[in-house]
Parts: structure tokens; C-alpha cells; sequence
């Protein structure tokens, strides 16, 4: 059960008449679900977008972690401490059926749902009068991340030579010294355009495109195959693949 199957299972959770819940909505959506139109719409059940995170184990299994928080709230006059206390007690019933719900949740999905944080009363929440509890919920679901870089095109980063301002002045590729440097009548872009030339002349190079990122000459690939050596003035090399 990942985050979307938890909001499907509350939606479907309101809708029954086993509880006392009439209405559902996410804390930042204004949009509400009402289990009948005639009704108020409160008791209501709220949750919030959930905050998440990856969980990476050495040989282990890997799981993304969301944690949200689900409040059962109803309205209640500001100035009414006695109505306030009626509504935090009968809510506190409601929340009370509503983890033995989550646990029901819980042992429908093998344990995805895997913990619940400590009940906290809400009080006239964001100045709109609402009243209820809360409760954090988190869930951790089987996440394989795999990552496969046997598709990318090769991206080099090459630092240029001490006391040169760039890499295009005495840069060697596939043993061709290329001498572009910039030029005050030029803009980047015309001079990495110039370079990008000369080296797609070659015919062992193909698709090389030429980036600057502050000192640094960005060289990117369009596909992984031909192999490009680079080297500079000062004897530095690299293997790039166009």
C-alpha cells in the first residue's frame, strides 16, 4: 500500500456507516468529499500531504518512507469551553475506531503500514474554529532504486591549465590541438559553437556538444560509443566516449 492506496482506502473509509465520519479532504485542498450532499460535511477526516524518504540498506531491501497525519476535526464556538470538551470527547471516540481501521490497514497490506505517532488534540486549528485529534501515520513500501547508466552519454568536466582562463586555448583531441580561445568580439556561445565544429570535423566524433560551467569545458555526448582522448597543455587527460 503506497501513499495514493491510503487515500483510496480513507476515501472509501468515510463512506461507511460504521463510523460517524462524514466528509474527507486533504488539509492543503479545498476540495471535499461528503459522504451525502444534505450533510455538513464535519466530522471530517483530513490528512496531509505526506512528507517522504528513501531508505537504502547495504544488501538490504530499499523502501521509500512516507509520513503523513490524519486528524478527525468538527467545529466548535471559540468562546464555548464546554462545546470545545464535547467535541474533543466524541472525537476522541471517532479516532479511536478509526486506528482500528489503520490496524485493519495494516494487516491487510503485511505490515506497509508501519507505525502510528502519539493521538495530540487539535484546538480552533489555523483560527477556524476546528477542533479534533491528529495522529502521524508512516508507511514504507518496497522501493527499488536501480539505477542502469549503460544508456548515458558521456559528460567530461575538464579544469583548465594553471593561469589559463579557459580550456578552449591548448586543449589536444584524439592528438589535434585546438587553439579556440575567447575572443572580446565574440559572445560564449559563438566561441563554443566554433568548437563544436572542429571537433565534429573529425571523423571519429560526432554530436559533441561544448558547455562552460564557470573555469570548467563541459564536452557531452550524443550517444555511448566512440571513445575521444583529451588531454591539455599540461599533460592532463580523459577518456570521452561521443
Amino acid at each position: 500500500m503506497d501513499f495514493a492506496e491510503l487515500k483510496r482506502n480513507l476515501y472509501s473509509y468515510v463512506m461507511q456507516p460504521s463510523n460517524g465520519i462524514v466528509a474527507f479532504s486533504m488539509s492543503a485542498d479545498s476540495r471535499t468529499l461528503v459522504r451525502e450532499p444534505a450533510l455538513s460535511g464535519y466530522p471530517q477526516l483530513q490528512m496531509d500531504t505526506p512528507t517522504w524518504r528513501p531508505s537504502i540498506e547495504r544488501g538490504g531491501r530499499h523502501t521509500k518512507v512516507y509520513d503523513t497525519v490524519v486528524a478527525v476535526l468538527s467545529p466548535a464556538s471559540p468562546d464555548d469551553w464546554a462545546s470545545q470538551d464535547d467535541v474533543l470527547t466524541a472525537l476522541e471516540g471517532e479516532m479511536d475506531v478509526l486506528i482500528a481501521y489503520l490496524d485493519f490497514l495494516r494487516k491487510e497490506t503485511n505490515g506497509t503500514l508501519t507505525g502510528l505517532s502519539e493521538a495530540f488534540p487539535i484546538k480552533n486549528w489555523q483560527g477556524d474554529n476546528l477542533f479534533g485529534w491528529g495522529i502521524g501515520i508512516t508507511l514504507e513500501v518496497p522501493r527499488e532504486y536501480c539505477y542502469e547508466p549503460s544508456g548515458d552519454v558521456k559528460v567530461v568536466f575538464a579544469s583548465p591549465p594553471s593561469g589559463k582562463e579557459t580550456l578552449l586555448h591548448g586543449l589536444n583531441i584524439n592528438t589535434e590541438s585546438y587553439t579556440v580561445q575567447w575572443g572580446a568580439e565574440d559572445p560564449p556561445e559563438r566561441i563554443l559553437g566554433k568548437f563544436e565544429a572542429q571537433i565534429n570535423a573529425d571523423t571519429d566524433t560526432h554530436g559533441v556538444t561544448a558547455h562552460v560551467f564557470l573555469n570548467d569545458l563541459i564536452l557531452v555526448g550524443s550517444t555511448p560509443s566512440t571513445p575521444v582522448l583529451i588531454g591539455d597543455s599540461e599533460g592532463h587527460g580523459w577518456q570521452f566516449y561521443s
